[in-house]
Protein backbone atom coordinates (compact mmCIF):
# COMPACT_ATOMS: atom_id res chain seq x y z
CA UNK A 1 0.00 0.00 0.00
CA UNK A 2 2.80 2.46 0.56
CA UNK A 3 4.46 2.17 -2.36
CA UNK A 4 0.80 2.63 -4.08
CA UNK A 5 0.45 5.58 -2.20
CA UNK A 6 4.33 6.95 -3.03
CA UNK A 7 3.22 6.25 -6.77
CA UNK A 8 0.72 8.01 -6.52
CA UNK A 9 2.40 11.07 -5.30
CA UNK A 10 5.46 10.92 -7.65
CA UNK A 11 2.51 10.98 -10.41
CA UNK A 12 1.26 14.12 -8.48
CA UNK A 13 4.01 15.89 -8.20
CA UNK A 14 4.68 15.19 -12.23
CA UNK A 15 1.87 16.13 -13.08
CA UNK A 16 1.71 19.76 -11.27
CA UNK A 17 5.33 20.21 -12.31
CA UNK A 18 4.31 19.84 -15.98
CA UNK A 19 1.41 22.59 -15.29
CA UNK A 20 3.59 24.90 -14.32
CA UNK A 21 5.77 24.55 -16.97
CA UNK A 22 3.13 25.19 -19.12
CA UNK A 23 1.21 28.37 -17.14
CA UNK A 24 5.46 29.50 -17.08
CA UNK A 25 5.26 29.10 -21.26
CA UNK A 26 1.79 30.73 -21.33
CA UNK A 27 2.84 33.43 -18.86
CA UNK A 28 6.26 34.29 -21.11
CA UNK A 29 4.17 34.25 -24.77
CA UNK A 30 1.75 36.70 -23.49
CA UNK A 31 4.33 38.77 -21.77
CA UNK A 32 6.28 38.40 -25.32
CA UNK A 33 3.05 39.35 -27.53
CA UNK A 34 2.41 42.22 -24.73
CA UNK A 35 5.90 43.79 -25.88
CA UNK A 36 5.13 43.08 -29.33
CA UNK A 37 1.61 44.56 -29.41
CA UNK A 38 2.89 47.17 -27.60
CA UNK A 39 5.53 48.54 -30.06
CA UNK A 40 3.28 48.25 -33.15
CA UNK A 41 0.76 50.17 -30.94
CA UNK A 42 3.43 52.99 -30.46
CA UNK A 43 4.31 52.91 -34.17
CA UNK A 44 0.77 53.51 -35.35
CA UNK A 45 -0.14 56.52 -32.44
CA UNK A 46 3.04 58.28 -33.76
CA UNK A 47 2.03 57.66 -37.14
CA UNK A 48 -1.35 59.49 -36.05
CA UNK A 49 0.17 62.37 -34.06
CA UNK A 50 2.84 63.40 -37.25
CA UNK A 51 -0.42 63.43 -39.03
CA UNK A 52 -2.52 65.27 -36.61
CA UNK A 53 0.25 67.77 -36.12
CA UNK A 54 0.33 68.17 -40.33
CA UNK A 55 -3.22 68.95 -40.34
CA UNK A 56 -3.36 71.08 -37.88
CA UNK A 57 -0.74 73.55 -39.37
CA UNK A 58 -1.93 72.32 -42.76
CA UNK A 59 -5.59 73.64 -41.69
CA UNK A 60 -6.87 77.28 -43.77
CA UNK A 61 -8.20 79.94 -41.96
CA UNK A 62 -11.91 80.60 -41.65
CA UNK A 63 -14.39 78.57 -40.17
CA UNK A 64 -13.88 75.36 -41.80
CA UNK A 65 -9.96 75.57 -40.63
CA UNK A 66 -11.34 76.17 -37.12
CA UNK A 67 -13.16 73.15 -37.62
CA UNK A 68 -10.73 71.24 -38.72
CA UNK A 69 -8.61 72.25 -35.83
CA UNK A 70 -11.05 71.65 -33.05
CA UNK A 71 -11.12 68.15 -34.33
CA UNK A 72 -7.61 67.49 -34.39
CA UNK A 73 -7.29 68.82 -30.93
CA UNK A 74 -9.58 66.25 -29.84
CA UNK A 75 -7.55 63.57 -31.89
CA UNK A 76 -4.32 64.65 -29.84
CA UNK A 77 -6.27 63.83 -26.78
CA UNK A 78 -7.03 60.37 -28.09
CA UNK A 79 -3.59 59.60 -28.99
CA UNK A 80 -2.27 60.80 -25.42
CA UNK A 81 -4.74 59.07 -23.34
CA UNK A 82 -3.83 55.73 -26.01
CA UNK A 83 -0.37 56.26 -25.23
CA UNK A 84 -0.36 56.58 -21.61
CA UNK A 85 -2.47 53.20 -21.49
CA UNK A 86 0.01 51.20 -23.58
CA UNK A 87 2.60 52.71 -21.72
CA UNK A 88 0.69 51.30 -18.27
CA UNK A 89 0.26 48.10 -19.77
CA UNK A 90 3.79 47.69 -20.73
CA UNK A 91 4.81 48.73 -17.06
CA UNK A 92 2.80 46.08 -15.75
CA UNK A 93 4.56 43.30 -17.69
CA UNK A 94 7.91 44.94 -16.17
CA UNK A 95 6.48 45.14 -13.07
CA UNK A 96 5.52 41.29 -13.22
CA UNK A 97 9.07 40.03 -14.59
CA UNK A 98 11.07 42.34 -12.23
CA UNK A 99 12.16 44.68 -14.62
CA UNK A 100 10.62 47.81 -14.22
CA UNK A 101 13.89 50.52 -15.13
CA UNK A 102 14.50 53.06 -12.67
CA UNK A 103 17.17 56.00 -13.55
CA UNK A 104 17.68 57.69 -10.01
CA UNK A 105 19.39 61.02 -9.84
CA UNK A 106 19.38 63.67 -7.35
CA UNK A 107 16.17 65.44 -6.62
CA UNK A 108 15.44 68.44 -4.49
CA UNK A 109 12.02 66.32 -3.67
CA UNK A 110 9.65 69.43 -2.48
CA UNK A 111 9.79 70.35 -6.68
CA UNK A 112 8.05 67.48 -7.33
CA UNK A 113 5.25 68.08 -5.03
CA UNK A 114 5.31 71.61 -6.03
CA UNK A 115 4.68 70.49 -9.96
CA UNK A 116 1.95 67.98 -9.07
CA UNK A 117 0.16 70.38 -7.17
CA UNK A 118 0.36 72.87 -10.29
CA UNK A 119 -0.63 70.10 -12.52
CA UNK A 120 -3.76 69.16 -10.48
CA UNK A 121 -4.82 72.58 -9.49
CA UNK A 122 -6.93 73.42 -12.09
CA UNK A 123 -8.87 70.05 -11.94
CA UNK A 124 -9.43 70.00 -8.11
CA UNK A 125 -10.74 73.59 -8.37
CA UNK A 126 -12.92 73.17 -11.40
CA UNK A 127 -14.58 70.11 -8.80
CA UNK A 128 -14.59 72.40 -5.98
CA UNK A 129 -12.21 70.46 -3.95
CA UNK A 130 -9.34 72.29 -1.88
CA UNK A 131 -5.65 70.93 -3.11
CA UNK A 132 -2.63 71.56 -0.08
CA UNK A 133 0.91 70.87 0.61
CA UNK A 134 2.95 70.26 3.75
CA UNK A 135 6.46 70.15 3.22
CA UNK A 136 9.82 70.33 5.47
CA UNK A 137 11.31 73.39 5.72
CA UNK A 138 14.98 72.94 4.65
CA UNK A 139 15.27 71.45 1.45
CA UNK A 140 15.14 67.75 1.37
CA UNK A 141 17.23 65.90 -1.60
CA UNK A 142 16.82 62.36 -2.46
CA UNK A 143 18.33 60.09 -5.49
CA UNK A 144 15.36 59.05 -7.16
CA UNK A 145 14.08 58.67 -10.96
CA UNK A 146 11.95 62.15 -11.15
CA UNK A 147 9.65 60.94 -14.04
CA UNK A 148 8.53 57.88 -12.05
CA UNK A 149 7.87 59.62 -8.53
CA UNK A 150 5.85 61.88 -10.67
CA UNK A 151 4.03 59.35 -12.18
CA UNK A 152 3.31 57.95 -8.54
CA UNK A 153 2.44 61.09 -7.51
CA UNK A 154 0.06 61.73 -10.45
CA UNK A 155 -1.79 58.63 -9.73
CA UNK A 156 -2.15 58.71 -6.13
CA UNK A 157 -3.25 62.69 -6.43
CA UNK A 158 -5.65 62.27 -9.42
CA UNK A 159 -7.90 59.42 -7.71
CA UNK A 160 -7.82 61.18 -4.24
CA UNK A 161 -9.45 64.38 -6.49
CA UNK A 162 -11.60 61.63 -8.55
CA UNK A 163 -13.18 60.27 -5.09
CA UNK A 164 -13.46 63.13 -3.54
CA UNK A 165 -16.82 65.45 -3.71
CA UNK A 166 -17.11 68.86 -4.02
CA UNK A 167 -16.25 71.45 -0.63
CA UNK A 168 -13.41 68.13 0.31
CA UNK A 169 -9.73 68.24 0.51
CA UNK A 170 -7.09 66.51 -0.40
CA UNK A 171 -3.59 67.13 1.46
CA UNK A 172 -0.03 66.18 0.45
CA UNK A 173 2.60 65.91 3.01
CA UNK A 174 6.75 65.03 2.71
CA UNK A 175 8.54 64.61 5.84
CA UNK A 176 11.89 62.83 7.04
CA UNK A 177 12.22 60.25 9.71
CA UNK A 178 15.33 58.72 10.78
CA UNK A 179 15.75 55.96 7.95
CA UNK A 180 12.97 56.84 5.20
CA UNK A 181 11.30 59.67 4.09
CA UNK A 182 7.59 59.52 3.51
CA UNK A 183 4.73 60.76 1.59
CA UNK A 184 1.38 60.81 1.77
CA UNK A 185 -1.79 61.76 0.01
CA UNK A 186 -5.16 62.21 1.96
CA UNK A 187 -8.52 63.20 1.03
CA UNK A 188 -12.22 63.16 3.05
CA UNK A 189 -13.36 60.88 0.19
CA UNK A 190 -15.74 58.19 0.24
CA UNK A 191 -13.21 55.52 1.58
CA UNK A 192 -12.25 52.28 0.97
CA UNK A 193 -14.07 49.36 3.56
CA UNK A 194 -12.03 47.40 5.44
CA UNK A 195 -12.57 44.28 3.61
CA UNK A 196 -11.93 45.65 -0.16
CA UNK A 197 -8.56 47.84 1.51
CA UNK A 198 -6.04 44.49 1.04
CA UNK A 199 -6.64 44.33 -2.62
CA UNK A 200 -6.27 47.81 -3.22
CA UNK A 201 -2.83 47.95 -5.02
CA UNK A 202 -3.79 43.97 -6.95
CA UNK A 203 -3.76 44.73 -10.79
CA UNK A 204 -6.92 45.07 -12.91
CA UNK A 205 -8.80 44.71 -9.53
CA UNK A 206 -10.88 47.87 -8.81
CA UNK A 207 -12.19 48.04 -5.17
CA UNK A 208 -14.33 51.32 -5.61
CA UNK A 209 -17.14 50.58 -8.41
CA UNK A 210 -15.80 52.68 -11.23
CA UNK A 211 -15.16 51.72 -14.60
CA UNK A 212 -13.03 54.63 -16.09
CA UNK A 213 -9.99 52.71 -15.71
CA UNK A 214 -8.34 48.73 -15.94
CA UNK A 215 -7.31 49.13 -12.04
CA UNK A 216 -4.01 48.83 -12.99
CA UNK A 217 -2.41 52.57 -11.69
CA UNK A 218 -1.83 51.64 -8.06
CA UNK A 219 -0.58 48.71 -8.91
CA UNK A 220 1.67 50.49 -10.89
CA UNK A 221 2.46 53.02 -8.67
CA UNK A 222 3.77 50.73 -5.58
CA UNK A 223 5.36 48.27 -8.22
CA UNK A 224 7.49 52.01 -8.77
CA UNK A 225 8.39 52.86 -5.63
CA UNK A 226 9.12 49.22 -4.96
CA UNK A 227 11.78 49.11 -7.82
CA UNK A 228 13.28 52.28 -5.51
CA UNK A 229 13.43 50.23 -2.61
CA UNK A 230 11.07 51.41 -0.83
CA UNK A 231 7.54 50.24 0.25
CA UNK A 232 3.60 51.69 -0.10
CA UNK A 233 0.25 50.91 1.98
CA UNK A 234 -3.23 52.68 2.30
CA UNK A 235 -5.36 53.50 5.49
CA UNK A 236 -9.23 53.69 4.52
CA UNK A 237 -12.66 53.71 6.00
CA UNK A 238 -16.02 54.45 4.10
CA UNK A 239 -17.32 57.58 4.59
CA UNK A 240 -14.19 58.84 6.17
CA UNK A 241 -11.74 59.04 3.20
CA UNK A 242 -8.55 57.74 2.71
CA UNK A 243 -4.55 58.55 3.23
CA UNK A 244 -2.14 56.18 0.75
CA UNK A 245 1.62 56.66 2.06
CA UNK A 246 4.89 55.52 0.67
CA UNK A 247 8.04 55.69 2.01
CA UNK A 248 11.63 55.43 0.00
CA UNK A 249 14.96 54.07 2.04
CA UNK A 250 17.19 56.46 3.41
CA UNK A 251 19.96 54.75 1.39
CA UNK A 252 19.04 57.02 -1.63
CA UNK A 253 18.37 60.55 0.27
CA UNK A 254 20.58 63.48 0.65
CA UNK A 255 19.28 65.34 3.71
CA UNK A 256 20.17 68.44 4.46
CA UNK A 257 22.51 68.08 8.07
CA UNK A 258 19.94 69.55 11.25
CA UNK A 259 16.36 68.95 9.35
CA UNK A 260 14.43 67.58 12.49
CA UNK A 261 12.60 64.32 11.85
CA UNK A 262 8.99 63.78 11.91
CA UNK A 263 7.10 60.95 13.66
CA UNK A 264 5.78 58.68 11.15
CA UNK A 265 2.53 57.80 11.12
CA UNK A 266 0.59 54.92 12.27
CA UNK A 267 0.84 52.32 8.80
CA UNK A 268 -1.31 48.87 8.23
CA UNK A 269 1.78 47.88 6.12
CA UNK A 270 3.10 44.31 6.43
Amino acid sequence: MDDFFEIEREATDQDLLGERRLADKLIAARDDFLANASHDLRSILGGLAVHSDLLFRCAPEGVGGENIRKCVSANRRLVAQMNRLVNDLIDVAAIHVGQLAVVPEQVEVAKLLRETVEAFGQVAAAKGVTLDTELPEVPLHAKLDEGRILQVLANLVSNAIKFTPANGKVSIRLWPSANEIHFSISDTGIGISKDELPGVFKRFRQVRKDRRGLGIGLHIAKGIVEAHGGRMWAESELAAGSTFHFALPVESISRTQGLPPRPSPPTNDP
